[in-house]
């Protein structure tokens, strides 16, 4: 995440309560799969770059526009393969391509 904020493709917040609250975040406990129909209501996106395992859901429960990502495989080295097991950097290039950026997810 560091190399594309230097990259300025991302923007990094220290604090959830930073991130617009207008922003999709990408929440793999949501009930919704993100799809192309939530293109138009997307102006940002907002991934949480901790391990989902020890997160405090609690904190995400209140968010107005949130998504699952649908089924997919992680192509990182830690957890090739796995489903679900995606890197924030994964998780947001396959947001991307659900939402017809497949340009900026390559960038």
């Amino acid at each position: 995440m560091k190399k594309l904020e230097r990259a300025g493709y991302v923007k990094i917040f220290t604090r959830l309560t930073h991130v617009p609250r207008s922003s999709l975040i990408l929440d793999p406990t949501a009930e919704q799969a993100l799809s192309p129909a939530d293109r138009e209501r997307t102006k940002s996106i907002t991934a949480l770059d901790c391990s989902w395992a020890v997160l405090d859901t609690s904190i995400v429960q209140n968010w107005r526009f949130k998504r699952a990502l649908p089924f997919l495989l992680a192509a990182n080295p830690v957890n090739f393969g796995k489903p679900f097991k995606l890197t924030s950097v994964e998780a947001m290039a396959a947001a991307l391509c659900i939402l017809g950026e497949e340009d900026q997810a390559r960038d």
